[in-house]
């Protein structure tokens, strides 16, 4: 595209700049927008996505344009990162992740990224009531070699799992682990 904007790529190969309501398993995001060039000494903006987990379930839209809009704002509020505090989906559901994926790829080479699960992406189905470890699909949608490349992801617990795992960034003269 000749211009900044984030687009919804259809495998047909038709690009269009409406941000879709629904995603279906053959749409992926992806972003035009310009990442923040953060200079030492700038201040700069961390952003924190609470509880997605409604989103993801029954209002991917809401999702999608939660992360339109950081991205659209990336360069001029100088956004560094996005945190996801956990419980990106409600029930650890197939169409939950891919919802999520779908959005949170919007900020792929324009926004970093951690994600931390919460209790409802690691259950077995209903009720955030986790039984036993290893449940969660985060690495059907997530995988360890693209949070290399977007999100800055130093390592993990378990290899090529990324139910643990921490992040190194380094923001003008700032150093965080995350």
């Amino acid at each position: 595209p000749d211009r900044t904007g984030n687009w919804r790529l259809e495998l047909a190969a038709d690009v269009a700049p409406a941000v879709p309501h629904t995603l279906g398993p053959d749409n992926r995001l992806f972003s035009t927008h310009v990442p923040a060039k953060i200079e030492p000494g700038e201040t700069y903006t961390f952003i924190v996505f609470p509880d997605t987990q409604l989103f993801a379930q029954r209002e991917p839209h809401i999702f999608t344009r939660m992360t339109d809009w950081v991205t659209a704002n990336a360069d001029e509020l100088n956004i560094a990162a996005v945190l996801h505090m956990g419980d990106i989906t409600n029930n650890n559901a197939r169409t939950e992740w891919e919802n999520a994926f779908s959005s949170m790829s919007l900020l792929h080479g324009v926004v970093p990224y951690v994600l931390t699960l919460g209790n409802h992406d690691m259950t077995n189905g209903g009720g955030g009531q986790v039984k036993e470890r290893g449940l969660s699909r985060i690495n059907d949608y997530f995988k360890v070699e693209e949070a290399q490349r977007y999100s800055n992801l130093a390592g993990t617990l378990a290899p090529g799992r990324l139910e643990n795992h921490y992040h190194l960034f380094e923001f003008g003269d700032d150093k965080y682990v995350v």
